[in-house]
């Protein structure tokens, strides 16, 4: 369902990668590859974060129309926020980074610009064309058995915060340790 146009978003996203690193010149290192790699998994968090708002919003009881659009729109501040703070975090690797580091950062941040072209355009693109087809939901957001099972999961995560916090602190504090050891 959902996963095969995420699949082929991706993989145009793939392709406007090395299209514009081509473009640009850039030479393909192992930290460069690393960097694509990176933009291709925020690329798939985006169609995650997309799918969900569109999985609730069907839930819902809308349109296969109006979950789409309530969907990418309740998804965008979140994926905007990851992208421009990767974005960012790219450019200050590229300042004053040296050879690798750059090689890295510039494959990033060509891949952030593009994950958001492949997420915010060509994901919706697809959607919509098949929403155009039919107003009844033509492609599964989840597998039914995963989501009655998830329904049914509730984490205390806030309630175990403060057990987080100790056994964070505990696990730097024997790695600050092991390092003054050494």
């Amino acid at each position: 369902g959902a996963g095969i146009v995420a699949a082929i978003a991706l993989l145009h996203n793939l392709v406007m990668v090395l299209g514009v690193a081509s473009a640009l010149n850039v030479v393909l290192t192992l930290p460069g590859i690393a960097g694509i790699i990176l933009s291709l998994a925020m690329a798939v968090d985006a169609n995650v974060l997309v799918f969900e708002r569109v999985r609730e919003e069907l839930e819902e009881g809308k349109s296969f129309k109006g979950a789409i659009q309530n969907g990418f729109k309740n998804a965008l501040w979140a994926i905007l926020d990851g992208n421009i703070t990767t974005f960012i975090t790219g450019l200050v690797l590229f300042a004053f980074g040296i050879g690798p580091i750059k090689g890295f950062a510039v494959t990033l941040m060509i891949g952030i610009v593009t994950t958001l072209v492949a997420a915010l355009v060509i994901t919706r693109i697809m959607l919509e064309y098949l929403a155009d087809r039919s107003d009844k939901a033509t492609i599964s957001f989840g597998n039914a058995a995963a989501t009655r099972y998830f329904k049914r999961v509730h984490l205390e995560v806030i309630s175990k915060r403060r057990l987080a916090y100790i056994v964070s602190l505990v696990f730097a504090l024997v790695s600050f340790g092991s390092m003054a050891v050494q």
